[in-house]
């Protein structure tokens, strides 16, 4: 079955519509939800974005490159919802009929007042962010490094500072992307790192899911960095994903 591949532009409101025919890759019946999240102002990318159907209980968060992949939408008027601390909740619905691929670019506005109020929040939990980054440093399970280590060893990328860690893989893309991998990792069947950024999955172990390139974090920008290389040493509160290849959490500033 030839489906329709359909292209949205959002921001605060549904602004275009325009669609084509593809050949799809979704489940019989279903739907497929493709897209990126940016600043509707500078088209800036934004990792860590929530996308949201709230009606089937589906849920995607952007990666270090701002996209997102939804499977499984049954056809029908959805209401979509995109959250990202210190911008305004975006709201919408969107049209699914079965076999379509349906591609978005969602602009979200920065939230002048709920950036005042993270900034106030930021301040006040800043150090229990790095209580929680000492606690599990001093169990010694996984691997840790400060602002400090990571400006002494940087050399202008974060990938460099991670390659100090013992037991970190690292994989540079055909594209030019740097990503940690597993121990076992090669370009024939790749198992990538999974990435907490700032508290929110930036990359969770998806197949499905594009990877986190380390060095679109600015090294400058990053307070801390946690480390664990598999599953038996990850922290509880760290597991419960796709996380056979090991746990990256960073802290940024």
């Amino acid at each position: 079955m030839t489906g329709h591949r359909h292209l949205l532009r959002l921001t605060a409101l549904l602004l275009s519509v325009a669609s084509a025919t593809s050949s799809g890759a979704q489940r019989p019946g279903t739907a497929l939800l493709l897209g990126r999240v940016t600043v509707d102002s500078t088209r800036q990318l934004v990792a860590g974005a929530e996308v949201l159907i709230p009606s089937l209980s589906l849920r995607a968060i952007t990666d270090s490159l701002g996209r997102f992949r939804i499977e499984g939408v049954f056809p029908g008027r959805r209401g979509l919802r995109v959250n990202r601390l210190g911008y305004a909740p975006l709201r919408t619905a969107v049209e699914f009929s079965s076999g379509d691929t349906v591609e978005m670019e969602i602009g979200l506005t920065p939230s002048a007042e709920e950036m005042a109020a993270i900034e106030i929040v930021a301040r006040q939990n800043a150090s229990r962010t790095m209580l929680d980054f000492e606690r599990r440093r001093a169990s010694g399970t996984g691997v840790y490094l400060t602002a400090d280590d990571i400006q002494r060893r940087h050399r202008g990328r974060l990938a460099e500072a991670l390659r100090t860690m013992g037991g970190v893989n690292i994989l540079t893309g055909s594209t030019g992307g740097t990503y940690l991998v597993g121990a076992r990792a090669d370009r024939a069947s790749t198992c990538f790192t999974a990435v907490m950024l700032d508290g929110s999955w930036a990359y969770d172990g998806d197949r499905y899911q594009a990877p986190f390139d380390v060095n679109s974090i600015r090294p400058d920008d990053v307070a801390a960095v946690e480390y664990y290389r598999g599953l038996s040493n990850t922290p509880v509160e760290l597991q419960g994903i796709r996380n056979s290849c090991g746990v990256l959490v960073i802290w940024t500033k």
